[in-house]
């Protein structure tokens, strides 16, 4: 056999072997899609932080409907505490929500995370959100700041995104509708 014979017969050996390789790739391997998500929130309570800040604290008394809040260890509002969140909804996983800031009368950050173990359309997810206090003249405005990263395997990236884009606006949605009245009317005693 010539060699020139030789190298386009290793040549078109060789392509081959990597073209069906990456076909191979392709049809086998999940692709993991990320997306990152933020949305912030505020609103003002007239009242001092003071009065505001025990409740902030009391998540299960007024931050969503449906969910279940367990104290897993720590004391309330104090970096180190961890809580798991559940929904009513047995097929939803459990997430762990940990203080990692907390500056009386003034922040709280949480970390959210899955529990281990748990089945999640997500192959992991992580959140971060900071609820920050202002006082000014006996009133106090209200900052959340939600940031987080969504990966998934079981989603392309424009599902993914369009998934957490409706998570957004849901989330936003709640706030102003749910949340915001429901810790108003426990802080002041009035809608």
């Amino acid at each position: 056999m010539n060699k020139k014979l030789f190298c386009n017969f290793l040549f078109a050996l060789t392509a081959g072997i990597f073209t069906s390789h990456v076909l191979a790739d392709e049809n086998t391997t999940k692709k993991l899609a990320t997306v990152d998500s933020s949305f912030s929130y505020e609103f003002t309570i007239n009242r001092p932080a003071s009065e505001v800040w025990p409740h902030l604290l009391a998540l299960g008394k007024w931050a969503h409907k449906g969910v279940t809040f367990k104290p897993v260890s720590g004391s309330l509002g104090t970096e180190g505490q961890l809580l798991t969140i559940t929904l009513q909804d047995e097929n939803t996983p459990a997430y762990y929500y940990k203080v990692i800031e907390a500056t009386p009368l003034k922040k709280i950050a949480y970390k959210m995370y899955p529990v281990p173990g748990h089945d999640s359309p997500f192959d992991d997810v992580v959140l971060f959100d900071s609820v920050r206090l202002v006082e000014q003249d006996g009133k106090t405005k209200i900052f959340l700041d939600s940031n987080g990263e969504f990966q998934s395997s079981a989603m392309t990236y424009i599902q993914l995104k369009e998934w957490v884009a409706e998570l957004n606006l849901s989330a936003k949605r709640r706030w102003k509708e749910i949340q915001e009245p429901s810790l108003r009317k426990l802080i002041t005693g009035t809608d």
